[in-house]
């Protein structure tokens, strides 16, 4: 029998065995939440089977292609509430320059009536945030739909400046609401890959919106010469549509439900939306969307009891925005709100710039082609979204955008050849359109699904002081002096968006999947405490 090596150590000329702590072996062992599907892989796999063609057979064909139908519907659904919001903000600037408009109910009282809607924006926007992040997004898209479209019929029979500013106020209230939660929502649909278009083509009802408006207005006042009421009153029908469609089409978001411990319904949620892209494969179980989404620590069920711990949990999900880790993130997006919105409102006072220009033949005319210009720019953000840095496509749409609003102002000053004033507007309004698409998506990407909406919700209501601060100085300087100095004030507000957007902190997500908690590793922790409290509050959960 042949002699045992001696057990002191190798044989000579062997190679040491390389010792392997027992932590490092078991981190290379799967774990459960990596052997199941994330919703994201689920909604890319959905997704993959909308490029296959359609079955042959005539049945299976319409089956398939109706299910896809579904599926577009929700986003047709949230494009037609951007066209809401479009419909009441753009309208303004159009009623500022109907003359019974301003002498029947305004009476001097411009810079209020504009500046109503933006002051509920951003109330809204601050306090549907947070409870679209506690109680649901599609909730709270319902209820800002309700007030956009009942207060805006209120608005059309308004019978004074009072009456009007105060259902303006509740309409502003429900916009914010509904910006607040409608880009969350889409983002949260989609599949990581597909994300940047999807919301690029919620984005551009809101250009849908403009063109609306622009319009009704050449339509109703240019060749009808109809009442200003029935303009009111046309503005608030896209919100009732969506209202109905959002009804009927949109669910609520699977990764909301999943996040707040409600698997179950998460996985019906994400297996309906599946299906109306016609999936036919293996659904999404519980317990895949259990071993990604323990029972959180912070479920906020717990606090919907009580107004009190409604409020100092929403008070929560704002001050976690400031927290060390997002507070300069947060910031940053909230100084590019303000200062692209202070820019954007501009735009409410072209057809005041363009009748005050006496060589401009047709005011609605021209505001229409200027509408119309925002069409290009919905083709260019849609073509370049998925396929470009989004903090690069950022910055390049801004500098264009102050670069020719520059221009629009600088022609109206020194030459009278109308179709070049008319090209440089249509060309700053293109390029905005393209600024403000990034900015949407960007803002629903970075921040994570526990604080999405109230992101939005504050950020957006960040943009809304702008708006409000630049319609109280704008009606002074277009009363006492020329309307073409706002124009400079806007490329101005533009060229610091432009300097914020270089050095703020924000991380391009082009392609990645969205993130659900602030901290990766307060997943991990939660994982732990998830097991208990699993036990005990599942049977809430599914309430």
């Amino acid at each position: 029998m042949a002699p045992h090596p001696p057990m002191d150590g190798p044989s000579e000329g062997a190679t040491p065995a390389v010792v392997r702590p027992v932590s490092s072996l078991i981190a290379t062992l799967p774990t459960a939440a990596s052997l199941h599907r994330t919703i994201d892989q689920f909604y890319e796999e959905a997704h993959a089977t909308m490029d296959k063609p359609p079955p042959q057979s005539a049945w299976d064909h319409s089956k398939v292609m109706g299910a896809r139908l579904g599926y577009f519907c929700i986003f047709v659904a949230l494009g037609l509430a951007n066209v809401g919001d479009a419909a009441e903000i753009g309208s303004m600037g159009f009623l500022l320059a109907n003359d019974d408009f301003r002498t029947e109910v305004v009476r001097g009282n411009d810079g209020l009536v504009a500046a109503a809607l933006y002051l509920g924006m951003l109330f809204g926007g601050l306090i549907a945030g947070p409870l679209c992040d506690l109680t649901g997004r599609r909730n709270v898209l319902l209820y800002g739909l309700v007030l956009n479209s009942g207060f805006g019929v209120g608005a059309a029979l308004s019978e004074s400046a009072f009456q009007l500013i105060l259902c303006r106020l509740f309409m502003g209230f429900g916009v914010g609401s509904i910006v607040s939660c409608l880009l969350a929502l889409t983002s949260e649909h989609t599949p990581p890959r597909h994300r940047g278009f999807y919301l690029n083509f919620v984005s551009a009802f809101w250009t849908i919106g403009s063109i609306y408006v622009a319009a009704l207005a050449l339509i109703l006042f240019g060749r009808l010469d109809r009442s200003w009421r029935l303009y009111v009153l046309a503005n608030a029908v896209p919100s009732i549509v969506s209202l109905i469609l959002v009804l009927c089409f949109v669910p609520e978001s699977a990764r909301f439900l999943a996040v707040h411990g409600n698997h179950e319904r998460a996985a019906k949620v994400a297996n309906r939306v599946a299906s109306s892209m016609g999936y036919n494969g293996e659904k999404l179980k519980e317990n895949e969307i259990r071993a990604h989404f323990p029972l959180m620590k912070d479920l906020p069920l717990q606090y919907q009891s009580s107004f009190r711990g409604g409020l100092s949990k929403s008070l929560e999900k704002v001050s976690s925005l400031y927290s060390s880790v997002s507070c300069g993130r947060t910031c940053g997006v909230q100084m590019l709100w303000f200062f692209v919105s202070f820019g954007s409102g501009m735009c409410l006072w072209v057809a005041r710039v363009f009748s005050e220009l006496t060589f401009v033949a047709n005011l609605y005319t021209m505001t229409f082609f200027f509408s119309l210009a925002s069409i290009p720019g919905v083709f260019v953000a849609g073509y370049v979204m998925d396929k470009m840095d989004r903090k690069k496509l950022l910055t390049v749409s801004l500098i264009l955008t102050a670069v020719s609003l520059a221009a629009f102002g600088f022609l109206t000053l020194f030459t009278e050849m109308a179709w070049l004033i008319v090209l440089s507007a249509c060309l700053f309004h293109c390029c905005l359109v393209v600024s403000w698409s990034v900015l949407s998506v960007v803002t629903a990407e970075i921040f994570p699904t526990t604080v999405r909406a109230t992101a939005m919700g504050v950020c957006s209501s960040s943009g809304r002081l702008g708006s409000v601060l630049v319609h109280l100085i704008s009606a002074p300087i277009v009363e006492y002096h020329n309307p073409s100095v706002l124009l400079f004030v806007g490329a101005g507000s533009f060229a610091l968006a432009i300097i914020t957007s270089i050095i703020s902190n924000i991380q391009s997500k082009t392609g990645q999947p969205l993130q659900d908690l602030e901290n990766p590793m307060s997943r991990e922790n939660n994982l732990a405490s998830g097991k208990n409290a699993d036990k005990s509050g599942r049977s809430v959960a599914r309430e």
